[in-house]
């Protein structure tokens, strides 16, 4: 009895000893993670615009931070079983598949769409009051307020930040599926061609013909972060375009195409750097590292546009 209750404990510390193996590198990706957005988050939530606003209306918090997680793990394993069942000519997986992929990229980009229109409006209204009254941010100083209207803005769309955290998951297995559909197409017409045609069709693929599985998994993952790193510098753009149009019905209009040009930008260079060939074997290390560095410009950029919009609402000297 003793000997079963101790190989019964044995089994246990093996499998927690395999687990804590298996998620070492996921908890030093999130302790880096930590590391590097934790005091730019604290120093956003603690903003005291974005504390008013928390104040008159409230979110919560408490019961998101355990249904979210919940709810995306469902809708991701829900967009993954539509994909294998689609995989069995089973129609109705077809379509609820295709419907998940519309959704979670809906979802995802609503939020960055609406970010600069709603930042330039609310913007507009203030700088207006600002440049009259300059009191009002001589307590907090132009940088805190200028960031406390782009959060501000942010948080009138929280119920649409949390609807697009729910579906990132299932967006990321979805350009999954869209790509390994994609580069398959292309395989087997580079199979299915020979000579020089091949080399053109297949220009995407690795330099034997193969499917560049390890590319398609971070264009997934990568994609479906991208519309959160771009939400801060959406926000700030609008801001900066409300205080040089001071006009509350104009300046979301000026916002809209603004922020299509820059989101497009954004997008294109994602694309090319996670598809470009040149970077097979080895090189895909560094496809990784300049693809993380993208995001992590496109998040930080964000306080350098809200740093013009600041130096715009300073008085003037004498």
């Amino acid at each position: 009895m003793h000997g079963q209750e101790g190989a019964a404990i044995s089994m246990t510390e093996r499998s927690r000893g395999v687990m804590t193996v298996a998620t070492g590198p996921v908890r030093l990706v999130r302790a880096a993670l930590y590391g590097i957005a934790g005091p730019t988050a604290r120093r956003w939530w603690n903003n005291p615009l974005l504390r008013h606003a928390r104040r008159s209306k409230s979110l919560p918090l408490g019961l998101l931070r355990v249904i979210v997680p919940w709810l995306g793990v469902l809708l991701a394993l829900g967009a993954g079983v539509a994909w294998l069942l689609a995989e069995q000519f089973i129609e109705a997986a077809r379509v609820a598949g295709a419907a998940l992929v519309g959704l979670s990229l809906g979802m995802a980009l609503l939020p960055v769409a609406a970010a600069a229109p709603v930042a330039a409006g609310l913007a507009a209204r203030q700088a207006d009051i600002a440049w009259h009254d300059p009191d009002l941010v001589a307590d907090t100083g132009t940088d805190v307020f200028v960031w406390g209207l782009a959060l501000t803005a942010l948080w009138r769309l929280r119920w649409l930040v949390v609807i697009g955290l729910v579906f990132s998951p299932a967006l990321a297995v979805s350009l999954l599926r869209l790509d390994v559909v994609s580069f398959t197409a292309w395989h087997d017409s580079a199979i299915a061609l020979s000579g020089a045609t091949t080399a053109s069709r297949a220009a995407w693929l690795l330099p034997d013909g193969g499917i560049p599985f390890f590319r398609l998994v971070l264009r997934a993952l990568t994609g479906a972060m991208l519309p959160w790193a771009g939400l801060p510098l959406m926000a700030a753009l609008g801001v900066a375009i409300g205080v040089r149009v001071p006009d509350p019905a104009l300046a979301p209009l000026v916002a809209i195409p603004a922020s299509f040009v820059l989101g497009a930008a954004v997008v294109l260079g994602w694309h090319y750097l996670t598809l470009m060939p040149y970077l097979h074997g080895p090189g895909e290390v560094i496809r990784a590292a300049l693809v993380g560095l993208l995001l992590f410009v496109v998040w930080r950029a964000a306080d350098g546009v809200n740093h013009l919009s600041a130096r715009r609402l300073e008085p003037e000297e004498g």
